[in-house]
């Protein structure tokens, strides 16, 4: 056992020692005022001058490190050379329910054979491997798992003086650990469900078609389906138009990511900002506390269809204009952007050209919409129809 550390350490009742500095104080001065040669009264003072710097050092020292020890969060358990207990901070008795008077003077070794406390301790193997161990030990009285790291301290002939142990309730890990086993199933269920609705809404059948007009557009299709190019379909109701943005969708780098469809001709004008673009809890009266993402956040990394889109109002159309410039939007109120990386594909059954000249449609929101034009000529597609056949 090493002196020093035995003195320190194991007086974990600091005011223990300051109650035998003041009986040795107390001691001098009973001598100091009695009749001796000053040879002897020389030799005290210079013994009680030590004593009186090593409890210095002691009250600067041991008490800060005692202080700071107990404000921890892990569980700390110090051993000597020998594996003799000598420090357990507060943290490791609450976590672990063993008194202090059960550990402190008591070997490691011994304890561990008595098998009552705890086992699964490192402390005699970090003496004698001289490095660090790692290892999960048990608190038998709670039974409960802890994560115990041990590390040898050397003292200046590279003997090992202390051995620091942190242990760690790993019992929260475990439970947190079992949570995120249950998240990420039922995330793989739910990607299972999504997989599913999402090829339930996505036309599954081949389109066949029999005259040049189509045979012209499934060219184009094919050339920019790999690109995210905004595209505008446009042709009269029934002609299929949400067929060919399926085709788009299908031969696109994004297949394997969400696609949603919005119908704008079915959405009221009262939700159509929220329905699109989502709302912050509170916005309005009966929104749900946490918020609601809108349609545009559902299609993240994926692509999006307007359907009818000349039915949207005027006043949308300036906030989809900002979206296709900036690739962000804001939800409904809410004050912070929100990033966005969607395709967008548009249709629409109306001359979008003559909603401009009318004034019912954005000129700059048509110009940014129909950078890829996909056009129905009525009269020839009467002479082809495209038929869809399953595969």
């Amino acid at each position: 056992m090493k002196p020093i550390v035995s003195v320190v350490i194991t007086m974990s009742d600091e005011v223990k020692v300051k109650t035998m500095m003041d009986l040795i104080t107390e001691i001098m001065e009973i001598i100091r005022a009695i009749e001796a040669p000053i040879s002897y009264k020389d030799i005290l003072e210079e013994k009680y001058s030590l004593i009186s710097l090593k409890y210095n050092d002691f009250i600067e020292n041991y008490l800060d490190f005692r202080e700071i020890a107990d404000n921890l969060h892990d569980g700390i358990y110090i051993s000597n050379g020998d594996g003799n207990t000598v420090f357990v901070n507060k943290a490791y008795v609450s976590s672990t329910g063993i008194r202090k008077e059960e550990l402190i003077g008591r070997n490691v070794g011994e304890i561990l054979k008595e098998g009552k406390l705890y086992k699964g301790a490192v402390t005699m193997e970090v003496i004698k491997k001289r490095d660090v161990v790692n290892s999960i030990g048990t608190i038998l009285k709670t039974n409960k798992e802890v994560l115990v790291t041990g590390k040898p301290i050397f003292d200046e002939n590279g003997n090992v003086k202390l051995v620091v142990i942190n242990n760690r309730d790993i019992t929260e890990l475990n439970n947190l650990e079992k949570k995120i086993s249950k998240l990420k199933e039922d995330e793989r269920k739910a990607m299972e469900e999504i997989k599913f609705l999402r090829s339930k809404q996505v036309s599954n059948k081949k389109t066949i078609y029999t005259n040049k007009q189509m045979q012209s557009i499934m060219e184009l299709v094919n050339r920019v389906a790999s690109t995210d190019a905004t595209v505008l379909i446009t042709g009269e109701s029934g002609t299929g138009k949400e067929v060919i943005a399926d085709e788009i969708y299908y031969q696109s780098k994004r297949k394997d990511k969400p696609f949603i469809k919005v119908n704008c001709s079915a959405i009221p004008q009262e939700l159509f900002e929220s329905e699109l673009f989502g709302y912050e809890g509170g916005a309005f009266t009966d929104a749900k506390k946490a918020g609601k993402p809108g349609l545009f956040e559902l299609a993240e990394e994926g692509t999006i269809l307007l359907d009818e889109i000349g039915d949207m109002p005027l006043k949308l159309q300036s906030k989809l204009l900002r979206v296709l410039q900036q690739k962000e939007f804001i939800r409904v109120g809410g004050n912070k952007a929100i990033k966005m990386n969607v395709r967008i594909i548009a249709s629409t059954n109306k001359d979008l050209k003559h909603e401009v000249k009318e004034k019912r449609f954005r000129e700059d929101l048509f110009y940014r919409l129909n950078v890829v034009p996909i056009l129905y000529d009525a009269v020839k597609r009467k002479e082809g129809r495209h038929r869809n056949f399953n595969q």
